[in-house]
């Protein structure tokens, strides 16, 4: 009598276990996991040792079933630290022409904005998009250019206007080194 009912709780405890607590167990540590990445993926860079970084995490680690960690709101915080640090990062790096430069990590892109513009961006933005961008100083040099009465009477280019220069060099020999101090102006 009593090894057929350890034998009969043995199996109940058994089929508790694999049948409802080990796949629930399973769940939980999916929904950790991707709620783990997900705030990786938005407090990176700058923000990693954030004090809500920390927090949300030890918030996702304490959580009991997926529905508390699909609770919690990783968006909010992370887009409020971000606008923080950015709008901090674009008053320190301001060139004397009250521009800054965008770097995108995703699409290795730089974009040389005015002050009001990149607190726009900054502004209208999500921690999705704002993790993505670090702002720096300008790394640019002002250069006469001399263009032709035609060019200047389109009205394209004006006195004091800023421009981007951009150079397409398809010449691939190395070994060539240009002694040709005089620019080329067409």
């Amino acid at each position: 009598m009593i090894i057929s009912t350890l034998i009969l709780a043995t199996i109940i405890i058994s089929a508790y276990y694999f049948i409802i607590y080990e796949p629930s167990q399973e769940e939980l540590t999916l929904a950790k996991t991707t709620k783990l990445n997900e705030l990786h993926d938005l407090y990176c860079g700058a923000l990693t040792t954030s004090p809500n970084a920390f927090l949300l995490e030890n918030q996702i680690a304490d959580a009991g079933s997926p529905e508390e960690i699909e609770q919690i709101n990783i968006i909010r915080p992370a887009t409020k630290d971000w606008k923080s640090y950015h709008k901090k990062s674009i008053n320190a790096n301001c060139d004397k022409y009250n521009r800054t430069m965008a770097v995108y990590s995703n699409e290795s892109k730089n974009v040389i904005l005015p002050f009001s513009e990149a607190m726009k961006i900054v502004n209208e933005n999500s921690a999705e998009v704002l993790s993505q961008i670090k702002f720096e100083k300008p790394n640019t040099v002002s250069v006469p250019i001399l263009i032709s009465r035609l060019q200047a009477g389109a009205g394209l280019v004006n006195v004091g206007s800023v421009v981007d220069i951009y150079t397409n060099n398809s010449y691939t020999n190395e070994s060539y080194i240009s002694n040709d101090t005089n620019p080329y102006i067409s």
